[in-house]
């Protein structure tokens, strides 16, 4: 199985996470310190009950994600190991 790390969870990484999990073929993680706000609702794949909490913990939550992140990767180090970097 191939790691992925998801920089981002909103308008492009909240539709193609659950993509790729559809596949079974990812390990993914996800890493987006924000947090859902009701202005997302409309072009971001999140519901209202999701507002205010952070984005990559909703999607780890939902899709069963090997991990979240809930802050910014910084350094080539944290993005060490991964496959495949989106």
């Amino acid at each position: 199985m191939r790691k992925v790390l998801i920089i981002g969870a909103g308008g492009i990484g909240s539709f193609l996470i659950p993509l790729l999990k559809k596949t079974g073929l990812y390990s993914i993680t996800v890493a987006d310190p924000d947090i859902v706000e009701n202005k997302n609702l409309p072009y971001q794949n999140y519901e209202k009950e999701d507002v205010s909490n952070n984005k990559a913990h909703v999607m780890y939550e939902r899709y069963e994600l090997s991990s979240a992140i809930p802050h910014n990767i910084l350094t080539v180090g944290q993005m060490k190991g991964f496959d495949l970097i989106i």
